[in-house]
């Protein structure tokens, strides 16, 4: 259980909230197209758009309380569905997604989409996300609907990501193979699947280019293994593992958000 003051907080940005705001307003669009060419507006067609309207008011309402907070101990989110809490040595494993996003995109959905562009911090560059789960199975997940959700993501990172590869180097060390989803780690190198490991003093590459991880052996045309950070367990943990073996365990762990820009 979470008792600490929290140490950062994190409320909902205006995304969900403009989106939603697309329903009543439709309904009250029809209403008006209605009342051009009818003498009088149905009572129905208007009572769906006051109560969708009372909807979108309190849906306004109760995202606008939720909030993130980050403690000595722990993360905590609250919405209308209750309360969720973990603790950062019950955290096992971290999923990192982004999704390239453009602003010129948003231009197809006219006035609404360049609201919601503009009220998604950091949507020129993409939408970061992030998935918590510990070893009960219990889950909390950070969105772009989150103001400053990448310094929440960083500083959730660096609270869990240490202990992780801690944990992971020793079992290398003890000989011992560590899965990362379809790819795995033993003192042999990177396995990707069932093939045969990449040794560490012959990878060239090994960085988030967009939305994939991709690691290359020196000699190959093409990428060995490309594959959606999403899908790899703890990603920033097995790339710093990776360059630190590289090196002979003497790489310095690199920022998470300098990782997915590609670093």
């Amino acid at each position: 259980m979470i008792i600490s003051p929290p140490e950062q907080t994190y409320r909902q940005n205006l995304t969900l909230r403009l989106a939603a705001f697309l329903v009543p307003a439709i309904a009250w669009t029809i209403v008006g197209i209605i009342a051009l060419d009818e003498p009088e507006v149905p009572a129905t067609a208007v009572g769906i758009a006051i109560l969708l309207t009372i909807l979108w008011v309190v849906l306004w309402v109760a995202v606008g309380k939720a909030e993130v907070t980050i403690h000595t101990e722990g993360i905590r989110r609250v919405t209308v569905l209750g309360v969720q809490e973990m603790v950062w040595q019950d955290i096992v494993e971290t999923r990192f997604s982004q999704v390239p996003v453009s602003h010129a995109a948003a231009a197809h959905f006219g006035l609404l989409g360049y609201l919601i562009a503009a009220a998604s911090p950091g949507a020129a560059s993409g939408q970061r996300r992030l998935a918590l789960q510990t070893a009960d199975g219990h889950k909390l997940k950070l969105s772009e609907n989150w103001r400053d959700v990448e310094n929440a993501i960083r500083t959730v990172l660096q609270r869990v990501n240490p202990r992780l590869r801690q944990e992971m180097q020793k079992q290398i060390q003890n000989n011992m193979t560590v899965k990362f989803g379809n790819v795995s780690l033993s003192q042999e190198g990177v396995i990707w699947k069932n093939k045969e490991p990449i040794p560490f003093h012959r990878i060239v590459k090994c960085k988030v280019e967009g939305a994939n991880l991709r690691i290359k052996e020196e000699g190959k045309w093409l990428d060995n293994i490309s594959v959606n950070t999403g899908k790899v367990p703890n990603v920033f943990v097995l790339m710093d593992l990776i360059d630190s073996l590289r090196a002979g365990g003497r790489a310095q762990p690199i920022d998470p958000l300098a990782r997915a820009a590609g670093a």
